[in-house]
């Protein structure tokens, strides 16, 4: 439980925690008072991050049978699916100019990097990489994504790209696989 989400302001801090049952997103102040659930349905609800207005959030949501990629006001109204596909799509991540959200989706069969506009559409997946896992997708100040990727077997290794017109570039490899 936990994966703290700064708003943009720091005003305010999203976590999730399972100490309403499930797993659900939680709003607090930096001084940990104000504590408040804010998607409040039991499911799992996991990892928000903050649109960079800081007026809504996006997270995963477990409610539809699989994860699936929500947002929602800061306050947790309006929740709103924006991925509705029968695989798993999870990680989102705001681009810097609030227009797009990266995540990670199996829809093609394996882990890829997927982005799509702020309000769902325009899905495109990025990689397209049946042999290997590209997940943990996160926006570069730049613009760029950077994601990992990896075999079956083989190190972790930290890619950039475009998210317009792809041209990815390894960053780093990391010898002993790590799992979070």
């Amino acid at each position: 439980d936990w994966s703290p989400s700064w708003s943009p302001d720091g005003r305010l801090i999203a976590y999730y925690s399972g100490a309403g049952g499930g797993s659900d997103v939680w709003v607090m102040r930096p001084d940990g008072g104000g504590k408040r659930n804010v998607t409040r349905n039991g499911q799992l609800n996991e990892y928000p991050t903050w649109s960079p207005d800081g007026r809504r959030f996006a997270f995963n949501s477990h409610r539809d049978g699989q994860f699936e990629v929500y947002t929602a006001d800061r306050d947790g109204r309006r929740q709103v699916n924006l991925t509705r596909d029968p695989d798993e799509d999870q990680w989102p991540a705001w681009s810097p100019d609030g227009k797009r959200i990266a995540f990670e989706s199996e829809r093609d069969g394996s882990p890829d990097v997927f982005v799509m506009n702020a309000d769902g559409s325009g899905v495109r997946n990025l990689t397209r990489t049946p042999e290997l896992e590209e997940s943990h997708p996160t926006w570069m100040p730049d613009g760029r994504l950077s994601f990992t990727r990896h075999g079956e077997t083989g190190p972790i290794e930290l890619w950039a790209m475009s998210a317009d017109d792809g041209g990815a570039t390894r960053l780093a490899t990391k010898v002993e696989p790590i799992f979070v």
